[in-house]
């Protein structure tokens, strides 16, 4: 699939493939109306995809690129080592989302590409 979109029915028929990852990339906003009371790990232990594992955006990223700019991309060596720590490997199909909708999952989906 190379058009980036997955329905929820499709996700369903293949939840548990071996090839398979589903990554939550739910990130807020502070001070805006994407904020949240809960940090987004709490929210994804609270309510998440069946199997998926919590991506944090904030700590996979290369502080020392832009020191006065929060939320870069990871360096290579960041981005292979938390790709590993989720199972993602190149042949891996991986599904992002976001419990926003579709708010920080294509920064992820992005990365991933």
């Amino acid at each position: 699939m190379r058009n980036g979109l997955a329905s929820v029915a499709w996700l369903a028929e293949r939840l548990g493939q071996a090839n398979l990852r589903v990554v939550d990339a739910t990130w807020f906003l502070p001070s805006s109306p994407f904020a949240s009371p809960v940090a987004a790990r709490t929210a994804h232990a609270a309510a998440r995809v069946p199997g998926s594992t919590f991506w944090d955006l904030d700590e996979v990223s290369d502080a020392a690129a832009a020191p006065s700019t929060p939320h870069n991309l990871p360096t290579p060596a960041q981005f292979a080592a938390e790709a590993r720590r989720h199972g993602i490997a190149p042949d891996t199909r991986v599904v992002c989302y976001d419990q926003l909708g579709v708010f920080s999952a294509p920064r992820l989906w992005h990365t991933l590409r």
